[in-house]
C-alpha cells in the first residue's frame, strides 16, 4: 500500500508569501524602513480570511516595529496608505476605544476575486485617492458595507453577502443585499434585491 502524504496543520508554522511585484515596485523601494516593517507586521496579522478587518493602530505598529515614537508609526501607516499598500476600511470615531482596520491591497479584500495592487500604479507626486471598490468594515456586526459613489455624497448601501457571479460592468451588481435597505439622503424608497 502506498501512504498518502498529508500536511499536518500543527507541523507547519504560520507564514506569509509576498509577490516579487510588491518588492520590486517603485512604491516599495521608496518606503522608509519603519514603513516596510509596519507592512510586514500588518501582513503577519493577516490570517487569510481577515483582509479588510486587520486591526492595527499606531501603538500596535510602534510595538511591532520596536520604536517609541507614535508620530513615526502614524507616518508609516500614512506612507503605506498613500503608496497603495494598505487601505483603511474602518476609522473609529473620536473617543471610541477601537483601532483602525486595514486591508492589504496585495490580497483580495472581503469577497473580491482579485487584489487591488494599487501600489503598482503609484507615482511620485500623484495625489492619493481611495479606490472606489473597497468596502468599509463594521466591527460591531463584523460585516463589510459597500458604499455607492458618484455625483452625490456617499450613501450606506447595506450589508453584502456573496452571490453567484455574473458578468457585469458594475462591480456592485455582482453582489446581493441580504436585507431591505433605505438609501440615505436620496429620498428613495426601500430597495429589495
Amino acid at each position: 500500500m502506498t501512504e498518502k502524504k498529508t500536511r499536518a496543520k500543527d507541523k507547519t508554522p504560520p507564514y506569509f508569501m509576498t509577490e516579487h511585484s510588491l518588492m520590486m515596485c517603485n512604491a516599495y523601494k521608496t518606503l522608509s524602513l519603519v514603513a516596510r516593517e509596519a507592512l510586514r507586521s500588518i501582513m503577519v496579522h493577516h490570517t487569510g480570511s481577515n483582509n479588510g478587518a486587520i486591526g492595527m493602530g499606531a501603538q500596535q505598529v510602534a510595538d511591532a516595529c520596536g520604536i517609541a515614537d507614535l508620530k513615526t508609526a502614524r507616518q508609516a501607516l500614512v506612507d503605506l496608505e498613500t503608496k497603495g499598500f494598505i487601505v483603511e476600511t474602518f476609522r473609529p470615531k473620536q473617543g471610541q476605544k477601537l483601532v483602525k482596520r486595514w486591508g492589504l491591497t496585495c490580497y483580495p479584500i472581503a469577497d473580491a476575486d482579485t487584489p487591488l495592487r494599487t501600489y503598482l500604479t503609484w507615482a511620485p507626486g500623484r495625489k492619493f485617492t481611495r479606490p472606489p471598490s473597497v468596502p468599509f468594515y463594521d466591527p460591531i456586526s463584523e460585516e463589510f458595507i459597500y458604499i455607492q459613489s458618484g455625483d452625490r455624497p456617499a450613501k450606506r448601501v447595506g450589508h453584502v453577502a456573496k452571490a453567484r457571479r455574473s458578468p457585469s460592468t458594475n462591480p456592485l451588481d455582482d453582489f446581493r443585499l441580504d436585507q431591505s435597505v433605505r438609501v440615505a439622503a436620496s429620498g428613495g424608497d426601500d430597495l429589495r434585491f
